[in-house]
């Protein structure tokens, strides 16, 4: 799996805001794959086909790139991304990781995975 060419922002905030409304895309087809399993349009074997092939794989992408571009973070960028833990002393959670999931304007499509 990849991304299709030049798909992937450049920035870090808004390759953040594509990611994480990319995988909310994917979030919800997977519950319309479920929807259709308790209406009787696909079968228990293709939807869990579905889960273990088409969803796993692009969602794993996705995961991956997220963990990538959070490390790849420079330290202001954490300070103005990140949410901070005292506890731990470290940098975690996006900060505006539901917003972006939600954000229409980021222009986001499943199809731009692709088989590798």
């Amino acid at each position: 799996m990849r991304f299709k060419t030049d798909s992937l922002p450049k920035t870090p905030e808004t390759k953040l805001k594509y990611l994480y409304r990319l995988q909310e895309k994917l979030r919800i087809f997977h519950n319309e794959k479920a929807r259709q399993l308790k209406n009787g349009k696909i079968t228990e074997e293709e939807f869990r086909k579905f889960q273990k092939g088409w969803f796993k794989k692009r969602n794993n992408l996705v995961v991956g790139e997220i963990i990538k571009c959070k490390t790849n973070l420079t330290k202001s960028q954490k300070e103005q991304l990140l949410e901070y833990n005292e506890k731990t002393n470290t940098f975690g959670a996006v900060k505006n990781k539901e917003q972006y999931k939600q954000d229409i304007k980021t222009k986001v499509s499943i199809d731009d995975i692709e088989e590798a």
